[in-house]
């Protein structure tokens, strides 16, 4: 799905490519590029219809792509993701998630848009399958308010 390839021979060669190349040849191993997701050769819509370009070479892979060339997770996975029956919900505050009748309910409301000022309860999706995704502090939040509301979760979490 992500569709990693080497760095290609006729990309501008870069010094520390060149360094890794000496120090097998010195240790008498193997040298090559390793597989890198990178796009290299797409312009245009991608294998899962996201719109990429080809690497600019600008040397910023690992802070963040600016040229959409990096296949990650938003350019593949999660844009495929409901050709398989998946709904993506963002800009969504999570409060707990609970287990009720074999499906996963996630209690949750939607701010800004009003909904506080009526008291209204808290927003009920349901589901088989739930993937957390709230980044390290978000995540493990939510599973402790969820463990505050009966989920059982490991004692090593937070």
């Amino acid at each position: 799905m992500l569709k990693p390839n080497p760095y290609p021979e006729t990309m501008p060669e870069f010094p520390k490519l060149r360094a890794l190349q000496e120090s097998a040849q010195h240790l008498g191993q193997k040298f090559y590029r390793p597989p890198i997701n990178v796009n290299f050769t797409v312009e245009g819509a991608n294998h899962v219809g996201v719109e990429q370009h080809k690497c600019t070479d600008c040397g910023d892979c690992v802070t963040g792509c600016n040229y959409a060339a990096k296949n990650t997770l938003i350019m593949n996975y999660l844009p495929d993701a409901p050709n398989h029956g998946a709904e993506i919900f963002t800009e969504v505050s999570v409060r707990w998630i609970e287990r009720k009748n074999n499906q996963w309910v996630i209690q949750c409301e939607v701010p800004g848009v009003g909904r506080e000022q009526f008291k209204a309860p808290l927003l009920a999706i349901t589901a088989d399958v739930v993937v957390l995704d709230a980044r390290t502090l978000g995540s493990t939040e939510i599973l402790l308010r969820s463990a505050q509301h009966g989920l059982a979760v490991s004692n090593q979490l937070g």
